[in-house]
C-alpha cells in the first residue's frame, strides 16, 4: 500500500444506517504513516483522519497506564458516528484469580475509567478476549458472566471472544443469550480455535479477522502465556486477505445481519495498513450487495 508518492485512498460509504460498523483493530501504527496516513503526519491528528474513512475502531487497554485520561482524550477527539470496541484488560478477561467477587471489583473500577466514552455513547461493546489457555469450566463461565453483568447493568454491552475450542458448545451460547452477553466470531489461524461462524446471542453482532498466517501462529505456541510469545505481532498479522476471501466473509455478515440490529466487523491484520485495504474492500462489497438489492426489489 506504500507508494513513492503518497495518495489518499477514496473514502468508502458510511454503512452505519445499514447496521454495519467496519474498521481496524487500532489506528495508531507507525507503519501506517506514508501508507494510509500522509507522510510525517502528527500523532495528534491520526484519529481525526481515521474517522473520516471508518466508523469503527478497537481500542486496546493492555498498554495504557492512565486509562481514564486515554478515554477522555479519545472522547474529545471523536466526531460523527464513530464508535469503539474496547478490548478489556487481561486481568478482567483471563485473570489468574477468577473468583466472581474479584471480577466484580475489577469491572467496577474499569467502568469508572471507561466512563468518558460511555457517557458520550460511543462504546459499541467491551470485548473479553478469553485466552486459548483457558479451557471451559463452569467456574470460569460463572466468573465471566458475573463480571459482565456489572457492565450490562449500566447498559454497556459485552462480547466474549473464545480462543479455545472447548467453549464451542450450544449450552455456552444459550447461557450467554439468556444473560444478554454477545458472542464475538473471530477467525483465528488454528484448528484448535473456536470456529468463526455467524453466531449471535444478542442484537449486536461482532466479527474479527486475524489473518491466516498459520505458520506464525503455530510458532507462537497455544500453551504459552502471551508475555512469553517470541513471535512479533507484526509477523502474526502480516496478511492481506484476497478479495475472494473478503467476499466469503461478507456472505457471513449478510447472514448475520438478518438476525441482529448492528454488527461490528474488525480486521486485525494491521501490519502495513493491510486492515485498511480489507476494510475498504469489505465496505465496497457490502455496498454492491445493497445496490443489487435495490435493483431487484
Amino acid at each position: 500500500m506504500k507508494n513513492t508518492k503518497w495518495e489518499a485512498i477514496n473514502r468508502p460509504v458510511d454503512l452505519t444506517k445499514k447496521g454495519f460498523y467496519i474498521g481496524s483493530a487500532g489506528f495508531n501504527f507507525k507503519d501506517w504513516v506514508g501508507r494510509f496516513y500522509p507522510p510525517k503526519f502528527s500523532n495528534s491528528k491520526l484519529l481525526d483522519f481515521y474517522q473520516q474513512y471508518f466508523r469503527f475502531v478497537e481500542l486496546d487497554c493492555v498498554h495504557q497506564t492512565k486509562l481514564r485520561a486515554f478515554f477522555e482524550e479519545i472522547a474529545k477527539q471523536s466526531s460523527g458516528n464513530i464508535c469503539y470496541g474496547i478490548r478489556a484488560p487481561r486481568e478482567l478477561s483471563t485473570p489468574s484469580d477468577f473468583k466472581k467477587e474479584s471480577g466484580i471489583v475489577r469491572m467496577k473500577h474499569f467502568l469508572s475509567e471507561l466512563s468518558p466514552l460511555v457517557e458520550c455513547g460511543r462504546v459499541y461493546s467491551v470485548l473479553f478476549q478469553v485466552s486459548s489457555d483457558w479451557a471451559r469450566t463452569q467456574e470460569r463461565l460463572d466468573y465471566l458472566c458475573a463480571t459482565a453483568r456489572i457492565a450490562l447493568d449500566l447498559r454497556v454491552d459485552v462480547h466474549f471472544e473464545f480462543r479455545n475450542r472447548s467453549w464451542h458448545e450450544y449450552q455456552v451460547l444459550d447461557v450467554m443469550r439468556n444473560k444478554g452477553i454477545g458472542i464475538c466470531n473471530t477467525e483465528v489461524p488454528s484448528v484448535r480455535a473456536f470456529p468463526c461462524r455467524p453466531y449471535r446471542t444478542t442484537e449486536k453482532g461482532y466479527f474479527r479477522y486475524l489473518g491466516k498466517n498459520y505458520g506464525s501462529w503455530k510458532k507462537l505456541g497455544w500453551k504459552k502465556n502471551p508475555h512469553e510469545r517470541t513471535t512479533q505481532k507484526e509477523e502474526l498479522f502480516d496478511y492481506l486477505y484476497k478479495e475472494s476471501e473478503v467476499q466469503e466473509k461478507v456472505i457471513d455478515q449478510i447472514k448475520l445481519s438478518k438476525k441482529v440490529s448492528a454488527q461490528a466487523v474488525v480486521f486485525c491484520n494491521c501490519t502495513r495498513a493491510q486492515s485498511v485495504v480489507n476494510s475498504v474492500q469489505n465496505i465496497q462489497q457490502l455496498q454492491n450487495y445493497f445496490d443489487i438489492q435495490k435493483i431487484t426489489y
